[in-house]
């Protein structure tokens, strides 16, 4: 992920800007740009799904851009990747081809379980706790709300991936959503809570205690959690 220095002003007042800047970057002609996550809040999350071959991510301040190939994007929603799975379901779309963006949803509103889905979402909880640990240890270095939210970015996706390949394996799809997730595991309401309040409270204290709990859940086995 490249990471490129932002403007100094508000968020909330070059959003249109950013939007209409990338849209004139990608090529939506066939695709679709994404907004997702908190419009409320000081950040800009993206996902751009694009026909051509271009697939990128980067971070300039407070904005983050996903792009994707549709076919990428297609074969993640087939093994149920949060990374795209979320932003589908929840996102709105912003720019591009609706066609393209009501394809993509009925393409996620049929989830088949697969052995092929359970492992990929298991090596994504592995992948995404390693990149916790390391920016955890960043975090501890030197506090920062950057090195923060992408701690708890990553143990999200951890969790999340986890979770979602533990009901594919016992072909409880019918709900993969973060909502539902988080209404049976309480670590990931308890980090989801902890990213929410990030704008209020950008380096806050105990968050290692989240790493631990997940780490003890990994090291006792597949279970609920």
């Amino acid at each position: 992920m490249n990471h490129l220095k932002g403007a100094d002003r508000p968020l909330s007042s070059i959003r249109k800007e950013l939007l209409a800047a990338v849209r004139t970057i990608l090529p939506l002609d066939d695709g679709v740009l994404i907004e997702f996550g908190n419009r409320a809040g000081n950040d800009l999350d993206l996902l751009a799904v694009v026909p051509s071959s271009t697939q990128l991510s980067w971070t300039l301040g407070d904005v983050d851009l996903l792009v994707l190939t549709r076919p990428d994007c297609e074969q993640l929603i087939e093994l149920l990747d949060p990374l795209v799975t979320e932003p589908i379901r929840m996102g709105r779309a912003v720019g591009g081809s609706p066609q393209v963006f009501e394809d993509l949803h009925e393409k996620l509103a049929r989830p088949t379980a697969t052995a092929e889905a359970t492992s990929h979402l298991l090596h994504r909880a592995l992948d995404n706790t390693h990149a916790a640990r390391t920016w955890l240890q960043q975090y501890s270095a030197e506090p920062s709300a950057r090195s923060a939210d992408f701690f708890l970015r990553s143990l999200s996706f951890a969790v999340s991936s986890y979770r979602t390949a533990q009901r594919v394996n016992t072909g409880q799809i019918s709900d993969l959503s973060m909502d539902a997730l988080m209404a049976d595991c309480p670590l990931l309401k308890a980090i989801r809570e902890v990213q929410h309040a990030l704008h209020r409270i950008p380096c806050p204290e105990g968050i290692a205690a989240l790493l631990e709990a997940w780490e003890r859940i990994l090291l006792d086995g597949p279970k609920e959690i």
